[in-house]
């Protein structure tokens, strides 16, 4: 239940590799939308816990109504569903974010740079990913996210011999490892989904 934390103090862990990272984490917790947004708050430092504690968003009720939240009651705040009424068509109640989406929304307002700097960042974020004490399941997953925000937002392309050789090298894994599995592809690495299914595969058994 833990997301993981940030502070701009820590220059080789940029902000870049924070939202990835923090987009890994939504995809498996098991924390409500009520609790993320406390939770991500406890995990900052510095400014941006500030940012986090400072947090302030108005909600209407459809009926005319309004309230303000500050702070931690904006924090725990869940998401809104557009409500339209069925008769005129008319959107009573807009959507609004959970107070999560609101934090990150701020965060991003504060950190995200120019989208020149943030195509560099999202590259050296895929060059510089390694697995370190990452389950194999973490690293893989890992792996293809970064590699997708670098080719989606950054242009990045790889063939695919270079992508499975970079998937083997920062793997952490054996050599006999890595040659074993090279056996199930003929030695063929531009095979790399069938490469990457059968490590996942390896790595959820494990």
């Amino acid at each position: 239940s833990t997301p993981p934390g940030w502070s701009p103090k820590a220059t080789w862990y940029t902000f870049c590799m924070f939202l990835l990272k923090l987009k890994l984490w939504w995809k498996i917790t098991t924390a409500s939308e009520s609790q993320a947004g406390p939770l991500l708050a406890a995990r900052l430092e510095g400014r941006p816990f500030e940012i986090a504690m400072q947090l302030t968003t108005t909600r209407t009720d459809g009926l005319g109504g309004s309230k303000t939240f500050v702070g931690e009651d904006a924090l725990e705040l869940p998401s809104v569903v557009a409500v339209v009424d069925p008769h005129s068509g008319f959107e009573t109640t807009p959507k609004q974010g959970s107070g999560i989406q609101l934090l990150i929304e701020a965060l991003q307002a504060a950190y995200l740079i120019h989208d020149q700097d943030y195509n560099t960042e999202v590259m050296d974020a895929f060059f510089d990913y390694r697995r370190g004490n990452a389950t194999l399941v973490e690293y893989l997953t890992g792996f293809q996210l970064v590699y997708d925000e670098a080719y989606n937002k950054a242009g990045l392309r790889l063939n695919l011999e270079c992508k499975t050789h970079l998937l083997f090298k920062w793997s952490g894994l054996s050599g006999k490892r890595m040659a074993d599995i090279k056996l199930h592809v003929n030695g063929d690495l531009s095979k790399f989904d069938e490469i990457y299914s059968l490590l996942m595969r390896i790595a959820k058994n494990e």
